[in-house]
């Protein structure tokens, strides 16, 4: 019998032209697809016995399909979407509907299943053995942060064959990349090796009109891995695994839609909920957002200052894991070390204006240690009573100190900017995560199988400090324009003798913690070989936390006051009830699988970002402009609901020809909450004695009610289809062709409903051709040039004031603030060229 992976594919040619299912089939040799093998549930099983919702992506599933990106593993992957809006170190990955703007996303990556902490892109995706996307809460065994699903790297072995792999590159956008991999003995039977190497660089794709280059958007990264391998006898064996990564990025490609040079006028970006007077409306967009072909966006004023602007991530990760067999049982140990640090210079009101004197360009050094480790014990896997469990300990430790600064344009028309001075922010922050977990099978019958897992966990969160705040004016600082926080030190040089240097400190310490206990409930009936039904009840969270702003420096102390008596200091754990069924299918003599699952997810204490402006120590002498910046905070929302279906169909159609197909859809739904910003845009006043207890308050209260809105960054149906063939050429080798579509529709931008980004459809296609261990692809990427907007952000327009009334049930009359605006993340281009590869 002949065995293949099936080769994806996409729906865009007619399978009207695609050969009928078996009609190719050579009569002597059957064509089935592979049976996978997973670890989702720390064991391995087959992925078709396995009750759990899973998509597997082999190696020579992401090589066939030129896989290099987390974007395009999602868009092969029913309910996983995954939008880099912000930039490679800003990842929000959604599972199932469950977005979240800001904070820790509601998935998790795993590599190896070693929770990842900072960004998983960049990394070497040519490295791995396969991809796990593990949909539904995944909490009991992988811990926290994976109540929406888990994605799990598993990398390559050593071998104890010498084998390897090596991949040229080159394209359009000076598009380069080049890895390598190669594995093989050391020490023949006891120790083997692995090392992996990948560049990666592509040039920004937008001009950019402020500084006349195309400086935005381009994205680098190098990296290098190594692996080694020791059993030195039969019952034991390690492994020890390091790998380290830069990423150095310009600034993602984001125009503000009102900054100038953009085209729209005042109308088109406020197009609805205009700003009136008496009311507290800022003005909104509805409808599409649009996709300008340009950006204007600062970046010389970075390179003037000595700043290279954009972010650079540097990532150390390591593991040893250890395994003893002994009398049929397995006992294992995890151990990860990881050390990032991150330097970020990026203008956050997405345009050339100097936004509040160059209070939006903002710098910032931080860096982390995370710490885990993982004692597991399992039973043997051939008995009807099957058991494992483990104790777990995770610890992550910012760095004790961290640096923060804004450049400073001058309030002095015509002369150059003031130096950007970077305070020191003393940092005495962790978390801790303490966990105690298990699980039980018990076969009931020979063709039921009851599964129960649960975990106990505890998270301690600390956060304390001394937040500081730094700036200078040429002209001085205005008297009573900063707090008693503040120092104004006379710092004067030969060009200007008025110069001063504003300093604000404010020293602060909290503390929570949260505990819970989190089970999944699995009964798994297999009704033949070939066929698994499975029914499920799991439990998640995402622990709460701290907003940072709320400390913040540089806010006025009035308005960090106003923020913690909104209940704005921190926020709620989340929590997800999950139920599901499923189904797990190989039919047509397996060559035809299909999986499906349905699910209902309740959702309590969501958290969400909102934002406000908020007052800025210190106004320069002879500035007209208030001090005033953005400022987001996480609140929890309340509570949603979901209901969704995804389904999974591979066939192979004979000797030559593979299908693929997905569709997921996906019903997100605010069932309660209440939004200030929604109140602000609906409530039309008036606001006199609008305090708490007031019908005035009930009803700016009422007015921001969002039950039955949509959940934002959701799209309801998610769809790819992927058809490939190869053909035999006798000596001139075989050639591979491959097309995959992709469709999501249009996502909300936030809870209002009222801007949304539109359906995205992308195609790519490669043409491939592979002779002995040569391999030559053609390929092109965004074969139609789609130019939907990535993602969305909500900000302000910092050149356009309002007086507007103080936002209930705050005390006071009237309050300045900034009409709205929008930052539109611009879609990756049409990209094109060629892959040279070899492997030996």
């Amino acid at each position: 019998m002949k065995t293949r992976h099936p080769l994806y594919l996409s729906c865009l040619l007619p399978l009207a032209a695609t050969p009928v299912l078996g009609q190719e089939q050579d009569q002597t040799e059957a064509v089935t697809i592979t049976e996978i093998v997973v670890t989702a549930r720390r064991a391995e099983e087959s992925l078709q016995k396995v009750p759990l919702s899973i998509t597997a992506l082999g190696a020579n599933d992401l090589q066939a399909a030129g896989v290099s990106s987390v974007e395009e593993i999602a868009a092969l992957t029913p309910g996983f979407s995954f939008r880099n809006g912000f930039g490679r170190g800003f990842e929000r990955p959604v599972i199932r509907g469950m977005a979240n703007i800001s904070g820790t996303a509601n998935a998790s990556f795993f590599i190896d299943g070693i929770f990842v902490n900072g960004p998983i892109s960049g990394y070497n995706i040519d490295n791995l053995e396969r991809v796990e996307v593990i949909r539904g809460p995944q909490s009991a065994l992988f811990g926290r942060s994976t109540f929406a699903g888990a994605i799990n790297y598993v990398t390559r072995k050593p071998t104890d064959e010498f084998e390897g792999r090596i991949e040229a590159t080159t394209g359009n956008y000076n598009r380069q990349n080049v890895s390598f991999w190669a594995s093989g003995p050391l020490v023949e039977g006891v120790l083997r090796f692995q090392v992996n190497g990948n560049y990666y660089n592509r040039d920004g794709q937008y001009l950019n009109l402020a500084s006349g280059e195309k400086d935005v958007g381009g994205e680098r990264t190098k990296s290098f891995g190594t692996t080694l391998s020791w059993t030195p006898v039969e019952w034991f064996d390690a492994t020890l695994r390091a790998n380290y990564a830069l990423n150095d990025d310009e600034q993602p490609a984001i125009v503000r839609l009102g900054g100038p040079g953009t085209g729209f006028s005042a109308d088109e970006v406020r197009n609805c909920y205009q700003p009136t007077a008496g009311t507290r409306r800022r003005g909104y967009f509805c409808g599409q957002a649009p996709t300008p072909d340009h950006v204007w966006i600062n970046t010389r004023e970075f390179d003037a200052a000595g700043i290279e602007q954009g972010q650079q991530t540097k990532l150390f990760r390591s593991s040893l894991v250890m395994n003893a067999y002994l009398s049929d049982y397995t006992f294992t140990s995890t151990t990860s070390w990881d050390r990032i640090t991150d330097s970020l210079a990026s203008d956050q009101d997405y345009s050339a204006a100097r936004g509040f004197g160059g209070a939006f360009e903002t710098l910032s050094e931080t860096g982390q240690d995370v710490w885990s480790q993982e004692l597991r014990v399992a039973s043997p896997r051939d008995g009807r009573l099957r058991w494992q469990g483990g104790l777990y300990t995770y610890e992550s430790h910012p760095d004790t100190t961290a640096l923060a600064a804004n450049l400073v344009a001058n309030p002095v028309a015509g002369q150059p900017d003031l130096p950007a001075v970077f305070a020191t922010q003393a940092v005495d922050s962790s978390t801790r995560n303490e966990a105690v977990f298990a699980m039980v099978e018990l076969d009931v019958l020979d063709q039921l199988t009851l599964t129960a897992e649960g975990r106990y966990a505890k998270d301690t969160i600390h956060t304390g400090g001394r937040s500081v705040f730094t700036k200078s004016a040429n002209t001085g600082f205005i008297p009573g324009t900063y707090s008693a926080n503040c120092v104004a030190a006379n710092t004067p040089n030969a060009a200007n003798p008025n110069r001063q240097t504003l300093t604000c400190t404010n020293p602060y310490l909290s503390d929570v913690s949260f505990t819970n206990f989190l089970p999944r409930f699995t009964a798994t009936w297999l009704s033949s070989d070939s066929m698994t039904y499975y029914a499920q009840y799991a439990k998640g969270n995402k622990p709460g936390g701290f907003n940072a702003d709320s400390q913040n420096a540089r806010i006025q102390p009035a308005d960090r006051d106003n923020l913690r008596t909104l209940g704005l200091q921190s926020f709620e754990e989340e929590e997800a009830d999950s139920y599901e069924i499923g189904l797990k299918s190989q039919l047509l003599d397996r060559r035809v699988q299909f999986n499906t699952a349905l699910y209902f997810i309740d959702w309590t204490n969501q958290q969400l970002t909102q934002t406000a402006p908020v007052a800025e120590e210190g106004r320069a002498v002879g500035s007209t402009v208030p001090a005033q910046f953005l400022t987001s905070y996480t609140a929890n929302l309340g509570k949603s609901e979901i209901r969704g279906v995804e389904m999974e169909m591979l066939a192979a159609l004979g000797q030559h020809w593979d299908l693929r197909l997905t569709y997921a859809y996906q019903d997100a739904e605010i069932k309660r909450y209440v939004s200030s910003d929604q109140s602000d845009l609906i409530f039309a006043g008036p606001y006199t004695g609008c305090v708490a207890g007031s019908q005035c308050y009930a009803d700016y209260l009422a007015a921001g009610d969002l039950s039955g809105k949509a959940l934002p960054r959701v799209p309801k149906h998610l769809a790819s289809a992927s058809l490939s063939a190869s053909y035999p050429l006798g000596a001139w080798g075989t050639l591979s062709w491959r097309t995959d579509y992709s469709y999501e529709s249009s996502r909300f931008v936030q809870v209002d409903n009222l801007m949304e980004s539109g359906a995205s459809n992308l195609v790519n296609m490669r043409l491939g051709l592979d002779v002995g261990a040569w391999n030559v692809t053609a390929w092109v990427e965004n074969l139609t040039d789609d130019d939907t907007s990535v993602d969305t952000i909500r900000t302000v327009d910092p050149a356009i004031f309002l007086t507007v009334p103080v936002q209930p049930p705050l005390p006071g009359t009237l309050t300045a603030t900034n009409a709205r605006d929008f930052g539109v993340t611009l879609p990756l281009k049409r990209m094109y060229g060629v892959t040279l590869s070899y492997k030996f």
